[in-house]
């Protein structure tokens, strides 16, 4: 079996530099330049977590290439020259299944729950909580859960539009 040359630990970093740059308006230069971060790195590992999702065609062209490559036992080198495929699209093919696998396991393996502090009714408005409340799971991910007053837990899906999370919220907030 081939060895694993991709650091697990440092792709779910990367990856949360990648969404940190996404969030930002700055260039690739300038955010690698405000972060002291390496350019070459941060390109490698964007073309590997993120660019890679944009080219299905490329990743459904070199699959089977790879699965083939397991089992050979041939260096990446002579298996790419052997098959007259570039040795540069099936390197990045790989590393990006590679840092998806990583990604999803991360992904299973974290909570699944997020606790966001109680709002009084005064305190914010039902739009402003539904922004913080918005804000928590778009970096998190998990289905939204609301509790009143521990008697009425209603869960939601994490992608329901605003508008009617607030509405959930006018309509429950007095229970």
């Amino acid at each position: 079996m081939a060895r694993n040359v991709l650091d697990k630990k440092d792709i779910i970093k990367w990856n949360e530099i990648l969404t940190d740059w996404q969030k930002s308006t700055l260039t690739k230069n300038d955010y690698c330049k405000q972060n002291k971060l390496n350019i070459v790195k941060f390109k490698r590992r964007y073309s590997w977590i993120l660019e890679m999702k944009d080219n299905p065609g490329l990743i459904e062209k070199y699959l089977p290439y790879i699965e083939e490559h397991e089992r050979s036992g041939l260096n990446i080198k002579k298996f790419t020259k052997l098959k007259g495929i570039s040795e540069y699209n099936f390197t990045n093919v790989k590393n990006h299944i590679q840092c998806m696998e990583f990604l999803k396991e991360e992904s299973n393996n974290k909570m699944s729950f997020i606790q966001v502090p109680a709002f009084s009714a005064s305190a914010l408005k039902p739009v402003d909580q539904v922004q913080e409340i918005k804000s928590i799971i778009e970096i998190n991910k998990p289905p939204i859960e609301i509790s009143f007053n521990h008697d009425i837990k209603v869960t939601l899906p994490n992608n329901i539009h605003t508008e009617k999370l607030v509405k959930i919220i006018e309509l429950l907030k007095d229970l």
